[in-house]
């Protein structure tokens, strides 16, 4: 998973004084931008890209539901700018600085941001689903059908089915399609094994 920064301030002279600071250290893409709409589309079209945002709180509702939306995705982190000490009582479980937080602070940070990404990332594989579902599901994305996947793997069509209910219900996806999608998504299949017309 790739990463890149953005710099997201009301202040001109703070949001270029972040990036000259975080450019010093941190061999990432940086961009300083106006509105956090160019953040948004940018992510939601995003493929294994992370992206962390320095930015001011006081962000609107509209904008902070989509952030938020990201955020479940493993598609965006947060590091806010303080501009008042008070503010960090109400963000003690997020990643903030200040302007006089130094490079290693900011260094830190953006390590640990990195590294949690792919935790997640790691955890996304495929989640909690067993080797054997995995090759259930594998087959499933391969079209093959309930008695073509038993004797594929030498079991019976019962324990297939029981197999794809485990899966529907750890992934709360009910279709060949989604599950395709996801198999795809997790790396569990190679999207080149797949005939992409069953799933339009």
């Amino acid at each position: 998973m790739t990463h890149e920064i953005f710099i997201l301030h009301s202040s001109p002279i703070i949001q270029k004084g972040i990036e000259s600071l975080v450019s010093q250290f941190a061999n990432i893409p940086i961009y300083s931008i106006a509105y956090p709409s160019d953040i948004i589309k940018k992510a939601q079209t995003a493929y294994q890209q992370h992206f962390i945002i320095f930015t001011e709180t006081e962000l609107t509702q509209e904008f902070h539901q989509a952030f938020q939306q990201l955020q479940q995705q493993n598609k965006l982190s947060y590091v806010y700018i303080l501009n008042e000490q008070e503010h960090v009582e109400n963000l003690k479980d997020s990643h903030v600085i200040s302007h006089y937080s130094s490079e290693t602070e900011i260094s830190q940070i953006i390590n640990k941001l990195k590294e949690d990404t792919h935790v997640s990332e790691n955890q996304e594989q495929g989640g909690n689903i067993s080797r054997r579902e995995k090759e259930v599901l594998t087959l499933v994305a391969l079209g093959f059908s309930n008695k073509e996947i038993a004797e594929e793997l030498s079991i019976s069509v019962h324990t297939v089915i029981s197999h794809r209910k485990k899966i529907v219900e750890k992934t709360g996806i009910k279709s060949i399609s989604g599950l395709t999608m996801y198999a795809i998504m997790t790396k569990i299949v190679d999207p080149n094994t797949i005939d992409m017309s069953k799933l339009i």
